[in-house]
């Protein structure tokens, strides 16, 4: 099947699903399901200097895993997390204004469909709602998950469509 084999794991299950009992239909449709990416970084752009303001992703207290996607001022991909749950991941980046978004979920479904419709995706805003966050030299920014902290930042919520369709 191409969705599979391109990678479109989620887009191959329904495909399947489709199917019913046909053959091994059911069995295939297990299989998009894939394993959880290992802790860290999926994604650092080429150049991206690893000193000056840390970054802290606490998820800690969260049961679902999430990737983090951090954009710099010219809307370019600088950073890809992958923190499980009940985990915590710390990377650096040079200082500067970076927008985060988040994506989480049960299953995992590749890089390029996340983790599918049933997901929760979003966008931060700092506590004076801005949309970048100012990561200073010598800093930490500390993000922590989960959607019943009282002192939560506030977010943007986006379809699995919408996110996966092309953030920022």
């Amino acid at each position: 099947m191409n969705a599979f084999r391109s990678g479109l794991f989620h887009t191959a299950e329904m495909k399947f699903r489709t199917l019913g009992d046909y053959g091994k239909a059911a069995i295939m449709a297990e299989q998009c399901k894939q394993p959880f990416p290992a802790k860290g970084e999926l994604y650092r752009r080429s150049g991206l200097a690893k000193r000056g303001s840390q970054v802290r992703i606490d998820n800690s207290e969260n049961d679902l895993p999430v990737v983090y996607f951090v954009y710099d001022t010219a809307d370019e991909l600088c950073l890809k997390l992958f923190v499980p749950s009940g985990k915590e991941w710390y990377s650096k980046l040079p200082p500067g204004r970076y927008r985060l978004f988040e994506a989480s979920g049960s299953a995992w479904y590749g890089e390029k469909e996340l983790f599918g419709p049933e997901g929760f995706y979003l966008s931060l805003t700092d506590e004076n709602g801005s949309d970048y966050f100012l990561m200073e030299d010598g800093f930490e920014t500390a993000i922590t998950t989960g959607f019943n902290d009282a002192n939560a930042l506030p977010t943007t919520d986006y379809s699995f469509e919408d996110f996966t369709g092309g953030i920022p």
